[in-house]
């Protein structure tokens, strides 16, 4: 991206959809406990968004793409 000749916007991301509760997961495996018995979702909470998911079009077309899934990913965030 750095090496580009023009100024532009660009999201880094797989474009999967994930949810933040298995996000959660992932997160909490690493570390060996469950993630309900310490985090309390607020029953009246509403997202503004129905899904909400990286569109990599324009960093795949510069070469890139996602080495990583979101297991390795909460794995490494956790334990660097």
């Amino acid at each position: 991206m750095v090496n580009q000749d023009d100024v532009f916007e660009c999201t880094i991301g797989s474009g999967k959809a994930y949810s933040i509760a298995h996000w959660l997961e992932c997160c909490f495996r690493v570390i060996g406990k469950d993630w309900q018995e310490h985090i309390r979702a607020r029953a009246d909470y509403r997202s503004e968004y129905k899904k909400l998911v990286s569109d990599p079009t324009t960093i795949h077309s510069l070469g890139w793409s996602a080495e990583v899934n979101i297991d390795d990913l909460a794995e490494y965030m956790l334990t660097q």
